[in-house]
């Protein structure tokens, strides 16, 4: 096959499946990709999920602390967002080891952008909710 066939091919695989992951964000009134590019999302709802995970490992030692269903809840949540942005953590551990990423890592990377953000909105609206629960207790 042309090389240059298999490059046009690889390209158009590439620009369909960000167009229909982006398109998958809007449909599901995720926060639109910012419009100078679509690896700025993806480097957003890394960095969001990563802050994320940080305040679930700090939680375990919050004041109160977390209560038996609490623990059950962060556990599951942490496992949520582990299972959901899984491919996106493996393209960021590569490249911030200065190795590049195979295609079909990326691609899934991209492709579970939706679920990542997704999960990790409804858990940082379970900490909030925590967290209101916490300040309105009687001291």
């Amino acid at each position: 096959m042309n090389s240059g066939l298999v490059l046009a091919s690889s390209v158009l695989l590439v620009s369909s499946i960000a167009v229909q992951a982006r398109a998958d964000v809007e449909v599901h009134a995720s926060p639109p990709p910012p419009p100078e590019s679509f690896t700025g999302y993806g480097e957003r709802v890394f960095r969001q999920q990563n802050a994320l995970m940080d305040e679930l490992l700090d939680a375990e030692y919050a004041d109160p602390p977390p209560t038996a269903t609490d623990r059950r809840l962060l556990a599951k949540a942490e496992a949520r967002i582990v299972r959901s942005c899984r491919a996106l953590n493996q393209v960021a551990t590569l490249v911030a080891g200065g190795e590049r990423p195979d295609f079909l890592l990326r691609m899934r990377a991209a492709a579970s952008l939706r679920a990542c953000s997704a999960s990790t909105r409804e858990v940082r609206k379970f900490l909030n909710e925590r967290a209101a629960q916490a300040l309105a207790a009687p001291p």
